[in-house]
């Protein structure tokens, strides 16, 4: 199989595409090694188009200050003893309890200067933040401080975006009653973003968007991985069934059979997709009318939409470029 490919320019294209649909704001979201792709590749294509980048732990944070000076949001809780190193070096941790509030306070005072910091409103279990329940308590911690809070929350269902939003706006609302300097609020990532930001946002998080995924909301994106498997037989189709299951190939035309499968990192899927009838392990049968021209095929281009790919292995769009990423870069290990 040929290496799944990340196009840069593709890349940085997309991130202009999210930008002018949400007029807001731009941070890419570079969290589990760049989605598999390797967090300086990404920044690498996107320093020029961001506003900055969100990470989750502290390792992220290390290797993405490495190679650019843009600041960078903490989306999960770091241990009190880092945050003064954090933000000496240009990160905004995510504040959760009144060690950490502390120790963003002590940064402050000595240094004569506010500290720039988050904190979340969660959601759902095994997120970040803090319980709507114990917004007021964290607000008074909050504004003896010398702190610029981004408040911030992460929609985890379309089910329950309004009732999630709606208690987002309590929660800001108690922080600013409390004389909190609220002077930023993120809170949609690619899905909630793609139907169209939340008011009053001043920024949106990105990251599998900036990939593609989201193109049936948000004009001007396409995918910006590209998989080509070598062939290794072609057949007339003849109606014959195809890899496992109950698939069938075409009456008419041929079928190529390539060396690329779940083996590979591209996705089992379910349904056909496309001229892809079926995935395997190691081996995938594409359909044609005419016989496949060259030693290989494009499995998948700049027009090839991820979110239908996914939806047909049934994974999260997420899970499909993690996977191309991983594959990429194990194949290119010496």
């Amino acid at each position: 199989m040929t290496a799944p490919v990340l196009n840069p320019k593709i890349l940085k294209s997309n991130a202009s595409a999210w930008s002018r649909h949400s007029n807001l704001g731009l941070r890419a979201v570079i969290k589990s090694d760049g989605y598999g792709w390797g967090i300086a590749n990404i920044v690498q294509a996107l320093d020029t188009e961001v506003d900055g980048y969100c990470v989750v732990d502290l390792a992220e944070f290390d290797a993405a200050r490495r190679i650019t000076a843009k600041p960078i949001a903490l989306l999960g809780d770091i241990p009190a003893k880092e945050i003064e190193r954090v933000l000496d070096e240009g990160g905004i941790p995510n504040l959760s309890d009144a060690e950490a509030i502390a120790a963003a306070g002590v940064w402050a005072q000595e240094r004569r200067r506010r500290a720039r910091v988050r904190v979340g409103l969660r959601n759902a279990a095994a997120w970040a933040g803090i319980e709507e329940r114990d917004a007021a308590n964290i607000a008074a911690l909050l504004s003896d401080e010398q702190l610029d809070v981004e408040c911030w929350t992460h929609l985890t269902d379309s089910s329950l975006y309004s009732a999630q939003r709606d208690a987002f706006v309590r929660f800001v609302e108690t922080l600013r009653a409390a004389r909190v300097a609220v002077v930023g609020c993120d809170v949609d990532a690619t899905a909630s973003s793609a139907a169209g930001p939340t008011p009053n946002a001043t920024s949106i998080r990105v990251g599998v968007g900036l990939f593609g995924s989201g193109s049936a909301n948000v004009d001007g994106l396409a995918c910006a991985i590209s998989v080509r498997a070598p062939i290794v037989r072609i057949v007339p189709a003849e109606g014959r069934p195809v890899g496992y299951g109950t698939a069938r190939a075409p009456s008419e035309g041929y079928l190529a059979v390539v060396r690329c499968g779940y083996g590979n990192g591209f996705p089992r899927i379910v349904e056909s997709f496309g001229s892809i009838l079926s995935v395997g392990m190691q081996f995938a049968v594409v359909a044609s009318l005419l016989p496949p021209a060259g030693e290989s095929i494009a499995l998948v281009t700049i027009e090839t939409n991820l979110d239908r790919l996914a939806a047909a292995a049934r994974l999260a769009p997420q899970e499909v470029v993690l996977r191309f990423g991983q594959a990429s870069r194990l194949e290119n290990v010496p």
